[in-house]
């Protein structure tokens, strides 16, 4: 039988040859495949460090929603989310992905009844309360 081109290409090496030919390639596509692995593996914890620094801040926004006694940001007015979002950026720090500790009151302390579209809520009318009697004290005071 005579021999034809490509049986005498792939006679042409010695089996030891073709064998460690196939091994390396074997390896090499092995290689890629645990490098495409680790590369899944190394994006898959990323995605969820991100995830979970979004919890945080999540957290955060809705304790400081909790805290003004609203239910979304749509609660305030045009100008009490515009000091709602500068307050959240002014108390959490994007660098460490951390919100600083700031007791809550401070943050209640930065809002005024005219930043509420429905009224101003419990704790903010009480205060206006203590400041009317307070002022009621110091003219009674002034004047005596």
């Amino acid at each position: 039988m005579p021999v034809t081109h490509t049986q005498s290409k792939i006679n042409h090496k010695p089996m030891s040859e073709l064998e460690q030919a196939i091994k390396r390639g074997v390896r090499r596509a092995l290689n890629e495949e645990k490098k495409k692995k680790e590369v899944r593996s190394v994006v898959r914890e990323a995605l969820s460090e991100l995830l979970t620094e979004d919890d945080d801040y999540q957290e955060f926004v809705q304790g400081v929603m909790n805290t003004l006694g609203i239910d979304s940001p749509q609660d305030l007015t045009e100008e009490g989310r515009e000091r709602f979002f500068n307050l959240l950026g002014n108390h959490y720090n994007e660098a460490t992905d951390e919100a600083d500790d700031v007791p809550m009151d401070d943050i209640k302390d930065q809002m005024e009844p005219e930043h509420f579209k429905n009224g101003a809520p419990d704790f903010l009318k009480k205060e206006e309360r203590v400041r009317k009697a307070a002022r009621k004290v110091v003219r009674q005071v002034l004047n005596s």
